[in-house]
């Protein structure tokens, strides 16, 4: 009997779950760990979520991409739709770029297996076609949070699309909208990797389906918050630390909004020092030098990224950071949107929620 990669909408069986969700945490359906930026402001790990600001690590906002039609050979074929996630620091899911080989490898075998008659041996009842079938000797790399800096908008490496694989679903008493494979559109998965000394397990993208369980997430749904959550609470070291272990200062660039388009590439953004990593005393620090404190800190990854607002401290990496100061009453301000990480988990969760985390 003929099988073919599944389709909803026009989009891939499996992208559903991503509809209307603006913000969600990606939990690993074998272990139970969720996928979290680290604080080093480039890694991803899988791990359990912690109590305080730090959870918003786990939260990852999700963005929509349409490429049109990628089959020359159809016409008037509808645009497909790919996701990007993208974390708490601005910067998006995914890997150093494939080399070209791979991809058009990666393809061929998906696109063979989809037009085959025969069932493959290993593939999965409504698998995507990209499954079992394509287990190639690629070796594992190492999941990162990329820049979205490159010439043209469409960056392979952070497409994500999502496939059900088979009638695997999350069990009654769990939260989650369903069960997704992650794939890249060169053809790489998304995958927990098993350590057993360390406590913070590694993420990685390879096209070989081998321990397929460690390839299934589960998408728990985290509804937007009405308004801006409150920022950490400033901590500094004590006196003796702060003497003897000094901080050494990190470069801060800011810029208004309505300022962005003046400032030509190359041009010196202002600037501000601080030590350590608190995003409280940096916000603090730049409403005095501006001279007005209603705006909103976001942070931009690249030319193509979109505005994150910044509610976590600073990276631990002490790469200089710009920071684009949102103003109310602008149109970038209304398109503002944040998570609250500390509502109830649902499946089903609406914006109006009010439930939290105590």
């Amino acid at each position: 009997m003929a099988w073919r990669r599944g389709t909803s909408r026009g989009y891939p069986v499996g992208m559903e779950v991503f509809d209307d969700v603006a913000f969600a945490r990606l939990r690993s359906h074998v272990y139970g760990s969720y996928l979290h930026a680290d604080e080093d402001g480039r890694s991803v790990y899988h791990g359990s979520l912690r109590v305080g600001a730090s959870q918003h690590n786990a939260v990852w906002a999700v963005e929509e991409f349409l490429v049109e039609g990628e089959d020359e050979e159809v016409q008037e074929e509808a645009p497909v739709r790919y996701l990007l996630l993208r974390s708490a620091y601005g910067r998006y899911l995914g890997a150093t770029d494939a080399a070209p080989f791979e991809a058009a490898r990666n393809a061929a075998a998906r696109d063979a297996a989809a037009n085959s008659d025969v069932r493959q041996p290993h593939s999965r009842e409504g698998c995507c076609g990209g499954c079992c079938c394509c287990r190639l000797p690629f070796g594992l790399v190492e999941a990162t949070q990329r820049d979205r800096d490159e010439e043209e908008p469409e960056v392979d490496a952070i497409m994500w699309l999502a496939t059900r694989c088979g009638d695997q679903d999350v069990q009654e008493d769990r939260d989650a909208r369903g069960v997704v494979l992650l794939r890249d559109r060169s053809g790489r998965y998304l995958r927990c990797n098993k350590s057993i000394l360390a406590c913070r397990r590694s993420i990685s993208v390879d096209a070989n389906f081998e321990d397929e369980d460690t390839l299934l997430w589960e998408v728990v749904r985290v509804p937007p918050s009405g308004d801006m959550p409150e920022l950490p609470i400033a901590t500094q070291p004590g006196f003796f630390v702060r003497a003897c272990f000094p901080q050494p200062l990190r470069e801060i660039q800011f810029v208004d909004e309505a300022d962005l388009d003046n400032i030509s590439e190359g041009e010196n953004w202002a600037t501000v020092e601080i030590r350590g990593r608190s995003v409280r005393l940096l916000r603090e620090k730049i409403a005095k030098r501006v001279g007005y404190d209603d705006f909103t800190m976001c942070v931009s990854a690249g030319r193509h990224g979109q505005f994150t607002p910044l509610l976590i401290d600073l990276p631990r990496r002490r790469e200089t950071l710009q920071i684009v100061l949102v103003r109310p009453n602008t149109e970038s301000y209304d398109q503002l949107i944040f998570p609250n990480p500390n509502a109830l988990p649902s499946a089903e969760a609406t914006d109006e929620d009010n439930a939290t985390i105590e």
